[in-house]
């Protein structure tokens, strides 16, 4: 997403699969958030994935990202499950 005299200020990344289609990341420019980019690229991910014929469109939010929960719950998506993060330090992927 563009805006006149300051080029792209937004991003939204789609993902169509076999079963389902995945918003896969959204982000906006700091100064142009919290005006309606991220929900204008919400929608148009969505409507995307809708056309590509996924009957099912997913996406991963961590729950300490609430300020963008609601965002997406005002689109229709509702938490399904909650997935573990794991993580290894760096000292251990040098070991394996």
């Amino acid at each position: 997403m563009d805006a006149t005299g300051f080029g792209p200020v937004g991003a939204a990344f789609a993902v169509v699969e076999p079963d389902a289609g995945w918003l896969a990341g959204i982000g906006v420019h700091p100064a142009y958030q919290r005006i309606g980019v991220g929900r204008t690229l919400i929608d148009k991910a969505v409507e995307f994935l809708d056309e590509s014929g996924c009957a099912v469109i997913g996406l991963e939010v961590s729950p300490s990202h609430g300020d963008v929960l609601g965002a997406y719950a005002r689109r229709g998506f509702r938490p399904v499950d909650v997935t573990l993060r794991l993580r290894s330090g760096a000292a251990y992927l040098a070991m394996s």
